[in-house]
């Protein structure tokens, strides 16, 4: 089970930060265990603005977060066993920065992450793809009928560079 919808204003803590209460959980759901992920949100940056400076932050809070989850999972009192072997999910969060599987999930998860941490985190491990084919591969998947939108503004803007050329051609 994972809760998909996990942000800072829906857990309550009491005092001594210890978590009391996890609201809106319409979004619960059954994924693959290595999709378990640290929370972006850590650092009070969205899912985009990780780069240099505030990726490093971001590093220090994330491993400091499967830390304490580590500890928390050797001394828990049913481990999760997998094919007869105790499977770390401290460890699959670990990997998950590392082989990159934390920026492609929220890419897929997030509006923004799509095309920014994508960019950002995921394209560089590829070979040196121009920006132009970039925004043509990932755009479509911003919303529904995406293509026809973008046809749309790009028969405006030739629209308009004719309608330019033509008055300097009057002139």
């Amino acid at each position: 089970m994972q809760l998909t919808d996990m942000h800072a204003s829906n857990i309550f803590v009491d005092e001594n930060w210890n978590v009391k209460h996890v609201i809106d959980l319409e979004w619960a759901c059954s994924l693959p265990l290595g999709e378990l992920q640290v929370p972006f949100w850590l650092t009070g940056k969205g899912i985009d603005q990780f780069t240099d400076a505030k990726y490093d932050k971001f590093r220090i809070e994330y491993d400091k977060f499967v830390d304490i989850f580590e500890d928390v999972e050797k001394n828990a009192s049913t481990p999760l066993y997998h094919n007869g072997n105790i499977c770390s999910r401290a460890m699959l969060m670990r990997t998950a920065l590392t082989d990159r599987r934390f920026w492609y999930s929220n890419a897929l998860y997030t509006p923004k992450g799509l095309f920014n941490a994508f960019r950002t985190h995921l394209e560089p491990l590829f070979d040196n793809v121009p920006r132009e084919i970039s925004r043509e591969v990932i755009s479509p998947f911003w919303k529904s009928e995406m293509s026809s939108f973008v046809d749309s503004k790009m028969d405006e803007f030739a629209r308009y560079q004719d309608e330019v050329r033509n008055v300097f051609e009057i002139n």
